[in-house]
């Protein structure tokens, strides 16, 4: 029975993503203008397959002369404009792959965190569901004012894996990344927003284990610090 109710807690999030990703765009000061079909547009920025409308966000507002975007929900397509679009004039509906349209504020400069920020000790910690690579994670940290969490002792480690369990038990996944890496020394992991090595471990037995291939630390929940590839898309927690 626990099994089923988590695969249908599963299925309600996967059916949901797409509005909860549009929440979390919307909250973040890029206005919803709207949703409409259309097989024919132009990207004068630039065109890229994402995997979320989240992440098409982020670049957005890394790019100074991104002023909107359109996300193709069918295509996964994120299109960055260097324009705002005459909403009757530009887009002709015609039965095609359906887009969100969002325009960005003159203001924003960063994302925030739209679980909230939790705080422990002297830091503050949003934790992300949102599947990314390494790379892109520390990218939407970095947006928020933040970067990946850096676990500095066993008490702020206990701390974070007991809020895993509740994120678990809420039906999050049990994958985390960490700001861990020993990507620019091999086998010599440190944290990358400090550049400092590792102090504190909590690696599972026989890890780090993968040389070259694994160069980020993930952090799961039933077993403790694994050293992952980075390109492998998890949930994130980001520090400041």
């Amino acid at each position: 029975m626990k099994k089923l109710m988590w695969i249908l807690i599963a299925a309600l999030f996967a059916k949901n993503y797409q509005i909860f990703a549009i929440f979390l765009v919307s909250e973040s000061n890029f206005l919803r203008k709207f949703t409409f079909d259309n097989t024919n547009k132009t990207c004068e920025t630039s065109s890229f397959k994402t995997r979320t409308l989240l992440r098409c966000a982020v670049f957005c507002v890394q790019k100074d002369t991104c002023l909107a975007i359109l996300y193709d929900n069918t295509d996964r397509e994120c299109c960055l404009l260097d324009r705002q679009l005459r909403v009757f004039n530009d887009v002709q509906p015609d039965g095609g792959n359906v887009f969100d349209y969002f325009e960005k504020s003159a203001n924003q400069t960063k994302l925030d965190c739209k679980s909230g920020w939790e705080n422990y000790s002297d830091s503050s910690y949003c934790f992300v569901n949102e599947k990314s690579g390494w790379n892109i994670a520390e990218r939407i940290c970095s947006l928020m004012g933040a970067h990946l969490v850096g676990i500095e002792s066993e008490h702020e480690n206990e701390w974070l894996f007991t809020r895993l369990g509740d994120y678990y038990e809420m039906g999050y996944d049990d994958r985390w990344w960490s700001g861990g890496t020993d990507g620019a020394s091999e086998g010599s992991f440190y944290w990358q927003h400090s550049k400092q090595g590792l102090d504190f471990t909590y690696w599972n037995p026989n890890d780090p284990s993968g040389k070259t291939s694994e160069n980020c630390v993930l952090l799961l929940f039933f077993d403790k610090w694994q050293d992952f590839p980075c390109m492998t898309e998890s949930n994130f927690i980001c520090e400041k």
